[in-house]
């Protein structure tokens, strides 16, 4: 089939460019795609969301919902380019790929590929980054302007913010014996320099010789650090209160919105690792069987790209006194009750042949041997065009400096660019299946049989034949948020119930994760309901006319809908 949309999976789109691929997108697939904004930015940017289900088979809200995001952080890109690619997957394979197909006639999956739009085009078309928005905070701009200290500024006008070493025997860092360019700490024992100082290339605000400080970040709300489970003001970045920048907002709104989705996958960069909820204590505080259902999904994320499953606490945080605070993951697992998985995208040490099993000591204090295994990959893989050779400069503050180092941004962060579809393929396939097991409410075995005297017995069977649960998690039903299921029953004008309720709450239905087997026997999943109902309808005009029809409907907040229509003839009307 011929390629509906071009899109390049080797470049890091900006905004202007994935805007105009949003909109090709769906007006190529308009049968299967709608884009519309769940908000927009500080800057005024909007948060594009394409919506992507089969609009022929149903609604969107009255199907399963999935969301998929990506670029909360600004220079996270990688995110981006995944999102879009799960979009532009389901939409090109429909109607070739079975998996997809099923996926997109039954389920609705919202792709929000950038969060962090202001803060991504900022990081793509300047040397520069920042963790989330562009708004300025704690300070105002003009309060920054008057803080004293480094600021990163590229100064050679290369292109890159790197780093710049000066060289005092007061330094703290020395030049690995081994590789020049590797910068070491310096140990007790070195008498011999020369030996550096280190800081990011920049400029001095105020400087007037001596010891050199850093000047606070103009940038650092953290959109991560801003949503309201466990939220706390200290949080680097967390801002004056929950939800107070407008991206994180639109979110919010988006989920109370549409009471259907069921589950998120949100898009991060790096270290290749798929990370869970909880972020601030660890997994004996999870409700068992939530904390095995996340387990297994993750154990499938695993299989899908070969990244190891871990909770944040347990796993990423090197401080466990001292957690982060105002997680997206937490606030979906906690006060939404769905499960929620994060893939930190790229590692380039997996690259290098470096086995990280301690994801935040690998980050904040490599050993020499792992630098020097990164370098080496730098040289043999990248054309050594991931590393600025120490190079030196006259900065018109502190003299004579070398600039250099890493060029973090397509090295460390994201996957150069010759490399990111390699990650894109490793990596997506996992959010579409995370879908797939979201509960799917069908009514089965509806039947209507005469009584006598115009009375007509139906009955129906409703049930539940997604993996999940109705209500998702135990969680939910602890807390309140899982509404129960109701069925209703749509009858003939001058018809009359004389037995059975209109609309009928049947609770929650289990899943087929909820199938139990073992030594002592097995359990099924409670995942049926079976009702009746007494239903007398008048008399039909007409020698050949039929008594009319019923309609039976399944309601889920969180496994769709779905209505079966039966003669009361006793024939089978159409299920949809």
């Amino acid at each position: 089939m011929p390629e509906k949309v071009r899109i390049a999976w080797n470049v890091y789109h900006k905004y202007d460019e994935l805007t105009r691929i949003l909109h090709e997108l769906a007006g190529a697939y308009s049968g299967l795609a709608s884009l519309y904004s769940i908000g927009r930015t500080y800057q005024g940017r909007d948060i594009w969301c394409l919506e992507i289900t089969n609009k022929s088979t149903g609604p969107a809200l009255h199907k399963p919902g999935f969301q998929i995001d990506g670029n909360t952080h600004s220079g996270e890109v990688t995110g981006c380019a995944v999102a879009l690619y799960d979009a532009y997957y389901l939409l090109s394979r429909y109607g070739e790929d079975d998996f997809v197909t099923g996926l997109v006639d039954t389920r609705v999956i919202y792709v929000i590929p950038r969060v962090s739009a202001d803060g991504a085009e900022h990081y793509l078309t300047t040397p520069h980054s920042s963790r989330s928005s562009l708004r300025p905070y704690p300070l105002t701009e003009e309060e920054w302007l008057e803080t004293d200290g480094l600021y990163p500024h590229d100064i050679n006008g290369d292109g890159w913010a790197l780093q710049m070493r000066l060289e005092d025997p007061q330094g703290e860092w020395k030049a690995s014996a081994k590789d020049p360019r590797l910068m070491v700490k310096r140990q007790p024992k070195d008498g011999q320099g020369p030996f550096y100082h280190i800081y990011p290339e920049g400029l001095i605000r105020n400087y007037r010789g001596g010891g050199i400080k850093m000047a606070p970040p103009l940038y650092n709300l953290d959109f991560n650090r801003n949503w309201p489970s466990n939220w706390a003001v200290t949080q680097d970045g967390a801002g004056p209160y929950p939800l107070c920048e407008p991206e994180n907002r639109a979110l919010a709104d988006f989920w109370r919105d549409h009471p259907n989705l069921t589950g998120v996958m949100t898009y991060h960069t790096f270290s290749g690792v798929i990370i869970r909820t909880f972020v601030t204590k660890p997994d004996d505080a999870f409700n068992a069987h939530d904390l095995k259902v996340y387990k297994e999904i993750g154990r499938i994320g695993t299989e899908v790209t070969g990244y190891e499953s871990v909770s944040v606490f347990e796993g990423l945080t090197d401080d466990k006194k001292n957690p982060r605070h105002g997680n997206s993951k937490d606030w979906w697992y906690e006060d939404l009750g769905a499960y929620v998985f994060c893939i930190e995208l790229w590692s380039l040490a997996n690259h290098a042949g470096i086995e990280v099993k301690d994801y935040m000591g690998f980050l904040i204090g490599r050993s020499e041997e792992d630098d020097l295994k990164l370098l080496a990959y730098n040289d043999s893989e990248l054309g050594g065009q991931g590393f600025m050779p120490w190079t030196p400069f006259d900065h018109p503050q502190l003299g004579r400096v070398e600039i250099g180092g890493w060029k973090t941004k397509y090295t460390f962060q994201n996957p150069p660019h010759h490399l990111l579809k390699e990650e894109i393929d490793r990596t997506f396939m996992f959010c579409l299946k995370h879908a797939a097991l979201s509960p799917l409410v069908r009514v089965t075995g509806a039947a209507a049989t005469a009584v006598g005297g115009g009375v007509h017995k139906v009955t129906a069977t409703v049930r539940n034949e997604g993996w999940l649960p109705t209500n998702l998690t135990k969680h939910a039903q602890r807390i309140g948020v899982a509404r129960p299921d109701t069925v209703r029953i749509d009858i003939p004008e001058g018809a009359e119930i004389l037995s059975g309720r209109q609309i009928t709450e049947i609770g929650n239905l289990e899943g087929k994760w909820n199938v139990q087997g073992g030594m002592f026997g097995a359990r099924p999943a409670d995942s049926s309901r079976t009702l009746e109902w007494l239903i007398k309808a008048p008399a039909a005009s007409g020698a050949a006319a039929a008594p009319g029809e019923v309609k039976v409907q399944v309601r889920s907040h969180k496994g769709g809908r779905h209505t079966a229509t039966v003669k009361l003839d006793g024939r089978q009307g159409e299920a949809r």
